[in-house]
């Protein structure tokens, strides 16, 4: 008898309450010979968080468990993040810049393939989440919040408002 549960999740709710028991149970059957089959997406997607390694799963494969990147992530690079035991039991970490854009058009060499531990992380665009602005009252024509431009002059912003 089948016991494969398809879900199907909003693209920006969590996953928290549904995901957690699999992860539990992935984790109680891990041995050091089988690691624990979990990845981690954090950053710029949707739902950052730990996720069940799929078999075969790749870059944009943990991309879409997120819920896709979200608005402000930088596609131009990433950073996948890989863990390893060397051969006298230390642990070692390897970090490896991905091409996002490259990953999820599915080029092969930036689509990596994940392996158990593995950490990605989506920058965010810089400057994305700052819109810097200057409030104006008093003797103006039109008193407010104004958005403000780098190396925009006081003059300027409020003569803007009086066009």
């Amino acid at each position: 008898m089948p016991r494969d549960v398809i879900t199907v999740f909003n693209l920006t709710a969590s996953r928290e309450q549904i995901i957690q028991p699999i992860l539990h149970a992935i984790r109680a059957e891990s041995t050091a010979e089988q690691p624990e089959q979990a990845v981690t997406v954090k950053g710029q997607v949707n739902v950052p968080g730990k996720y069940p390694l799929e078999p075969g799963m790749h870059i944009a494969g943990l991309i879409r468990a997120g819920g896709g990147l979200a608005n402000g992530a930088y596609t131009g690079r990433a950073e996948l993040t890989r863990y390893y035991v060397g051969p006298h039991g230390v642990r070692h970490t390897m970090i490896y810049p991905i091409n996002l854009a490259q990953a999820l058009a599915g080029n092969p060499q930036a689509n990596v393939r994940l392996e158990p531990y593995d950490v990605l992380t989506v920058a965010e665009v810089s400057q994305w989440g700052r819109q810097p602005t200057v409030i104006l009252k008093g003797q103006v024509r039109f008193p407010g919040t104004y958005t403000i431009r780098p190396g925009e002059t006081l003059k300027s912003v409020i003569e803007r408002p009086g066009d």
